[in-house]
């Protein structure tokens, strides 16, 4: 990792999380202390330092984190640096690490579900990202898109897109595959969108 990188690194307050004796309690606490290996410097062994990502005998190595796939990640506990957390659901109850430290954290424990499903299903056989495909048949519209497990998706219909006023159809809950729906074309629905809805 380049040392350009390494600017956009902050302490979020997560380091040794789950470490006995740290006072970061996370879950269980099985972390491993986040150490370094021992370095050389000037032909001198120092002593090991804190796993920050920082390259601390200046040979250009260890800057920075190598952050790991989030493909499949879910067959693969436990989580975080040093396997802090044994599992996503305990990953996500660490407010320090999931709000990056800013201090803010707007989310409710039904999003943190939704999320932990989300990271669950990043795997080869489900759609992550919503692309949407739609074509004509008749006085009819055919919606296909992408769907992401537990979120909710809103179908909307007005009958010109200049004016505000767009119909809610129909909720669809995402299942992580490809839905289908299909719509009547008339006066009042001729334009379609569908967005994520709470």
């Amino acid at each position: 990792m380049g040392h350009w990188f390494y600017q956009f690194l902050r302490n979020v307050g997560s380091f040794n999380a789950g470490v006995p004796g740290q006072g970061n309690l996370l879950g269980l606490n099985i972390g491993a202390d986040e150490k370094a290996a021992p370095v050389v410097t000037s032909g001198v062994l120092q002593a090991a330092q804190d796993a920050l990502g920082i390259d601390y005998n200046g040979d250009g190595k260890g800057v920075g984190f190598n952050s790991p796939s989030l493909l499949g990640i879910y067959n693969l506990p436990p989580y975080l640096h040093n396997g802090a957390a044994e599992s996503i659901a305990g990953l996500m109850a660490h407010v320090p690490h999931r709000s990056a430290g800013v201090g803010f954290d707007p989310f409710t424990p039904e999003r943190l579900r939704e999320i932990e499903l989300f990271v669950q299903s990043i795997d080869a056989l489900h759609d992550l990202f919503v692309d949407l495909d739609i074509s004509r048949q008749d006085n009819q519209v055919v919606l296909s898109f992408g769907t992401v497990p537990a979120a909710h998706y809103g179908i909307f219909a007005t009958a010109t897109p200049a004016l505000p006023g767009w119909n809610a159809l129909k909720t669809i809950v995402g299942t992580g595959r490809r839905v289908m729906d299909t719509e009547p074309i008339t006066g009042e629905k001729r334009f379609f969108r569908v967005r994520e809805t709470p």
